[in-house]
């Protein structure tokens, strides 16, 4: 079952952000996660 989506999707990192060095390494991985899916989602 597909499910239509009308309002954009957004990946959230904020709760692993303990550190300014562990913010940036946790959004870069997030970020080539949703890369390597195929999702074009944003990233806060």
């Amino acid at each position: 079952m597909v499910h239509a989506v009308n309002s954009p999707l957004i990946a959230n990192a904020r709760m692993y952000s303990a550190t300014a060095t562990v913010k940036a390494d946790w959004k870069a991985l997030l970020a080539c996660v949703l890369a390597r899916a195929n999702l074009p989602w944003d990233l806060i």
